[in-house]
């Protein structure tokens, strides 16, 4: 297969908090290649050059999670022995990749068939060749992630308290990786439990730190790669057990927990506190080093910040609605100055630290921008606030003291760009996206935790590529002759100051965006029109991914040495189990048939996810339209190995 290698110089990444400090999200870049986080596969596009963009490969994260999970088995022990009550599947779905080392990293959760086992999050790292080099397994499901100084910190969640067991595949084993350390800090009352993993990617080898008694707030790595995690919690647990326990007897204490301490069972976290626990991580190795507790809600990442040996965190408080900032010695985590009342019975929006200021973007009541200087840390100050209808999600800094702010007002998604005088916010022009004819317009940029990772900015262009959805009440475009999904071309003019829609190139279910040289491109995971790249000066579409080919059974049949390995589009009817023409099942006894006109072949049944129906009862009546590569059996029978099923059409009796 080909290498990944980036070929162009100049190309988008994912927009992050912290420069160097790379998140995952379902497209990454390379320069050459734009990869696609969908379902339970990523799917990578040849971009570059721009004229022919075509599928080059799928990475079958079902199949690799199935092929190291499933299998396993639920069992019950009692005096008579063990019963298996279940055999235990696992459906992957991939969260977010990550181009690294000239390879691909691949993140996302494993989902069991049976509800009674947890969930697993996994790791999977592809070589420059697009070859599995390993997967880790890691308790919980998959939160966050950051990667940094050859480090993957992963944050999965369990709504349990567990004791971690890292699983490792390579080759065709999968075992318990003992080259895991772990330890344990107290946090809560709840039931949860929160796993922060380090691995170095290097050696696929790393340790993790339990937080028990929580769920995860938000993570924020420091430019010096300090690792800050805010969850919900309070100190309750750690004042009634201490702070020194043994990992192995965890289980025991929290049952002993409620005859202990008098708390009821079950037991609930208390809401509106936020513990921040900071991390030291290396190469491999993570370990709590200090925390605190705050009064007050950290639900986005942007609201902490370090910087020149100070932590900064601003919260809101979901019962008064007030917005305090608050500062601490970054490594002890001592607090040292707070301001309180920044607003009242608001909610916070947008956050951005900016060296020594801070803009707060609230919404509720007031709907103002707030500046705030942090020269003085121990005497933090409001220098001035600027209201207006709507509110921005999300603030992006540009050169010249300059801001670009995302939002909403009213129904219309709206941008703005705003000079920062003396450290004030100033509007210095606005415009808005849909038109007054639109029912509603939304931006995956305005999803509150993750959506910066969807904001694209070319800074040699000065050209914001904004992901956009547009419903109408009627089949009729808006203004600026925009007209459903699509991505809006925004010209920002720093110089005077304008900003301007020059374009809008449609893409109904459009997610994302990314640019490579002064090529732009739109990503809409949903639609079979997966990618399409555009003149960002004319807004011309350049070209269009396309979709395996559509192939017949007959022709499969006919030439199967032609086919093998190819990835194909079949359509016919589901017969499920019924007796086929085309022998016995080439993979496993649940391998189900496809027919199209009087021609039959088998589907592989080892994907949770791709039987389309009942293989009894909806023999004979579906239409499916099957996306699958083509493979031999040992027998020398050609069968397709599902990609995805879709149900498109139903057959009446």
């Amino acid at each position: 297969k080909a290498p990944l290698r980036g070929g162009a110089p100049e190309f988008g990444t994912v927009n992050v908090q912290v420069p160097g400090i790379r998140e995952p999200d379902i497209v990454g870049n390379n320069g050459t290649f734009i990869f696609l986080a969908r379902r339970g596969v990523v799917e990578a596009y040849r971009a570059w050059p721009p004229s022919n963009i075509t599928l080059a490969a799928t990475l079958d994260l079902n199949s690799i999670v199935e092929g190291s999970l499933g299998g396993g088995r639920l069992v019950i022990k009692d005096s008579l022995g063990e019963h298996t009550v279940a055999v235990v599947d696992y459906k992957a779905t991939v969260r977010g990749v990550l181009v690294y080392g000239g390879g691909l990293i691949a993140l996302g959760v494993a989902t069991p068939s049976i509800p009674l086992v947890a969930p697993k999050t996994f790791i999977a790292y592809f070589t420059p060749g697009l070859r599995l080099k390993w997967i880790e397994f890691l308790p919980g499901a998959f939160y966050d992630a950051r990667l940094f100084n050859d480090t993957l910190l992963v944050v999965t969640w369990s709504m349990s308290p567990i004791r971690p067991i890292i699983l490792r595949a390579a080759g065709n084993n999968t075992v318990a990786d003992a080259g895991f350390k772990g330890n344990a800090f107290l946090a809560g009352l709840g039931r949860d439990a929160v796993v922060v993993s380090a691995i170095n990617m290097s050696t696929g080898k790393g340790s993790y730190s339990i937080i028990v008694g929580t769920r995860p707030y938000s993570l924020y790595v420091s430019p010096k790669g300090n690792v800050y995690l805010a969850v919900a919690g309070t100190d309750y647990l750690r004042k009634v057990l201490g702070a020194n326990f043994s990992l192995g007897d965890l289980e025991e204490k929290l049952r002993s927990l409620p005859k202990q301490s008098g708390f009821p069972t079950p037991v609930f976290l208390p809401r509106g506190n936020t513990t921040i626990v900071r991390f030291k991580a290396t190469p491999g190795s993570v370990e709590p080093a200090a925390h605190t507790t705050i009064t007050g809600t950290v639900r986005k990442q942007w609201q902490i910040d370090e910087y020149e040996g100070f932590l900064r965190v601003v919260v809101d408080d979901p019962y008064s609605g007030d917005v305090s900032l608050y500062v601490f010695n970054a490594t002890t985590l001592t607090p040292l100055s707070s301001l309180h009342h920044i607003a009242v019975r608001e909610r916070i929006h947008a956050v951005r630290f900016l060296g020594n200021m801070l803009y707060v973007v609230t919404y509720r009541r007031v709907d103002p921008l707030f500046a705030i200087n942090l020269t003085v840390p121990e005497k933090p100050r409001i220098i001035g606030f600027l209201k207006a209808p709507g509110f921005d999600e999300y603030l992006h800094p540009l050169p010249g003291g300059k801001l670009l702010g995302v939002g909403r007002e009213g129904g219309r998604l709206r941008v703005t760009l705003y000079s920062l005088q003396n450290g004030a916010p100033l509007v210095l022009s606005r415009i808005y996206v849909g038109g007054k004819e639109a029912r509603w317009v939304w931006s995956p940029v305005l999803d509150p935790r993750t959506g910066h990772r969807a904001f694209t900015y070319h800074p040699r262009l000065s050209l914001l590529l904004l992901p956009v959805r547009i419903g109408f009440a009627a089949a009729k475009p808006g203004a600026a002759g925009l007209a459903g999904d699509g991505v809006a071309l925004v010209q920002v003019d720093l110089t005077r100051g304008v900003l301007r829609l020059r374009g809008f190139i449609p893409h109904p279910g459009v997610e994302r965006a990314t640019y490579i040289d002064s090529i732009g491109y739109s990503i809409a995971p949903s639609n079979p029109v997966r990618v399409k790249a555009f003149n960002t000066t004319s807004a011309a579409i350049v070209a269009e991914s396309t979709m395996p080919a559509t192939t017949s059974i007959a022709e499969i049949l006919r030439d199967p040495a032609k086919y093998a390995g190819r990835s194909v589009v079949v359509e016919g009817v589901f017969m499920g189990w019924k007796a086929s023409s085309a022998g016995p099942p080439p993979v496993t006894r649940s391998d189900w048939v496809l027919r199209q006109d009087g021609y039959e072949i088998y589907v592989a049944a080892t994907k949770p996810g791709t039987m389309p129906g009942d293989p009894v009862k909806d023999a004979g009546r579906l239409i499916v339209r099957v996306t699958a590569v083509v493979k031999i059996s040992p027998k020398r029978v050609p069968y397709l190995d599902p990609i995805e099923v879709q149900v498109v059409g139903g057959i009446e009796e």
